[in-house]
């Protein structure tokens, strides 16, 4: 199929699908692999320069007296350092993301110790509440449920306190 028409024209075809973005660099390159001729047309410069500057943005004069690597090599270059710099790009947002994780954990953490502080304080009041009741039976007399009741929490308020110093 391809011997049939000659090397200006597949270059044409090239040029038109590179500029129209039919084209990418790995259908070049898929394309450089399928004979001889089609590698040697597509390792040409020009198709090399208008995907650098498709791609990069990068104007390329053939008027400049400026030494410049062959435009494959050059576009090779670039390609690697973008995905260097995507690369880079995307280690920094997985970074800050377990960082952000890191921080809620700690928040996650310290609102747990304040919810059991408060647990703490919330039992120790009701067990004082609980101890005044007793107390206030021991005077009148009242029922015994409320004094087992008092007595318990006033034992749980000193296991909590001991459990809190390390006795």
């Amino acid at each position: 199929m391809e011997e049939g028409l000659p090397d200006e024209i597949w270059r044409r075809i090239f040029e038109i699908g590179i500029e129209k973005s039919r084209l990418s660099y790995k259908d070049v390159c898929c394309v450089s692999i399928t004979s001889r001729r089609l590698k040697r047309l597509s390792n040409e410069d020009t198709l090399w320069t208008h995907l650098l500057n498709l791609d990069f943005s990068i104007p390329i004069d053939d008027d400049d007296d400026i030494v410049i690597p062959a435009s494959k090599t050059l576009y090779k270059t670039m390609f690697d350092k973008d995905r260097e710099r995507k690369i880079a790009a995307h280690r920094r947002a997985v970074l800050r993301a377990e960082s952000d994780v890191g921080v809620c954990l700690r928040n996650l953490k310290q609102l747990q110790r304040q919810l059991a502080d408060e647990r703490d304080k919330a039992r120790a009041a009701e067990c004082l509440s609980g101890f005044e009741c007793l107390a206030a039976t021991n005077h009148t007399g009242s029922s015994s449920k409320t004094a087992s009741s008092g007595a318990m929490c006033f034992t749980y308020s000193l296991q909590n306190l001991c459990a809190r110093d390390g006795s």
